[in-house]
């Protein structure tokens, strides 16, 4: 039996659904762009706020039901909430219609190396066809290579079977990035952005110098800061980051299929202390390593004196601005473009190919 304090919350709902859906979406945004201590809630709700718009919206939903005391809020906070809500209503809706108008960035460079690093890899394989065949009563995959058969529960076969499955993967990421060049370009794949191992150094010591490769990045312990953990509020894929720009930042790497590793320890040319990078990322065509830093607070001066010593204590071990480090900034209540993010990999991977 529903009661009639039950009914009359299920007629509200229905009648303000779009003022409550949007109030959710606004919650989710706003736990995104302020600090933890602004809303002074207990630490599970601030994560369903920061992980999932749809928990805001149940949220919302319980804070009408139930009341904010019963929803793990102090009257304090949930006048605040409300005050953030009220904010970034305008600023929210003009940046959704600044996003609709505008093309992502796609980069043409870094675009045309996956391609032609897939093509690559496909021209070292063998070619490899899947047919059955019936062999003594029993229906068996047989793979061909070179007009050789070998049947799928033989050591060669069990092989082949492997290489087919990688090939087909291949074909299908080549079909996809190539779709996506067609869309967005016209004419053909230059050949001259090719992958090739690129040697750059990081030197730990003046007699230390270790080269930026996929070995030097699997050496690397992912998430090894120590300080100051408590202000890792951001959880995205297992990892709990400083801020909601840094966790797009992880989620912009993953989907985009670039091995990284979040405040590895690194040491440096000239230090007696380890630094740990914001991300560590390795761009596997080049087998190289970039060392991306993220600044979130520049308008601090304090902010912009730890930025200066990261400057220098980089240059000091061999590292160059733009090239082997890049940086991103972005500014407090404003969420981060990753149109940025996806500009400045294009360019320093651009210009590695062409260092000697």
């Amino acid at each position: 039996m529903i009661t009639a304090a039950g009914s009359y919350f299920i007629i509200f709902c229905f009648i303000h659904r779009d003022a409550i859906l949007t109030a959710g979406y606004f919650l989710h945004y706003a736990s995104r762009c302020f600090s933890v201590s602004y809303f002074n809630c207990r630490p599970d709700i601030i994560y369903i706020m920061n992980h999932d718009a749809f928990g805001s919206i149940l949220f919302i939903f319980s804070l009408i039901r139930f009341g904010p005391e019963k929803c793990g809020l102090g009257a304090d906070s949930f006048v605040g909430i409300c005050r953030v809500l009220s904010v970034l209503s305008d600023k929210h809706r003009l940046y959704n219609q600044a996003m609709k108008i505008t093309e992502p960035y796609i980069p043409k460079e870094y675009l045309a190396l996956k391609i032609n690093y897939l093509r690559q890899q496909l021209a070292a394989m063998p070619e490899v066809t899947k047919t059955k065949r019936v062999i003594r009563g029993k229906k068996l995959d047989v793979y061909i290579v070179n007009s050789r058969l070998y049947r799928s529960d033989s050591i060669t076969g069990k092989e082949l079977q492997l290489s087919f499955i990688k090939r087909d993967q291949l074909e299908r990421e080549l079909t996809k990035l190539e779709s996506t060049w067609n869309c967005y370009f016209i004419g053909m794949v230059p050949q001259d952005i090719a992958p090739r191992k690129i040697t750059r150094l990081l030197y730990r010591s003046a007699d230390d110098a270790v080269i930026l490769n996929s070995d030097f990045f699997e050496s690397l312990k992912h998430d090894a800061d120590p300080n100051y953990r408590e202000a890792k509020t951001v959880f995205y894929n297992g990892t709990y980051y400083r801020s909601a720009a840094e966790a797009d930042i992880a989620r912009f790497y993953t989907e985009n299929g670039i091995p990284f590793k979040y405040e590895p320890e690194i040491w440096l040319n000239g230090l007696k202390y380890p630094v740990y990078s914001d991300f560590v990322i390795l761009i596997k065509e080049l087998d190289l390593c970039k060392f991306h830093e993220h600044f979130g607070m520049k308008n601090s001066a304090n902010y912009n004196r730890i930025t200066a010593t990261k400057y220098n204590n980089y240059s000091g071990a061999g590292l160059l601005p733009e090239l082997d480090v890049f940086y991103t900034y972005d500014v407090d209540g404003v969420p981060f473009d990753l149109r940025t993010l996806s500009t400045k990999l294009n360019s320093v991977i651009y210009d590695s190919l062409f260092i000697p």
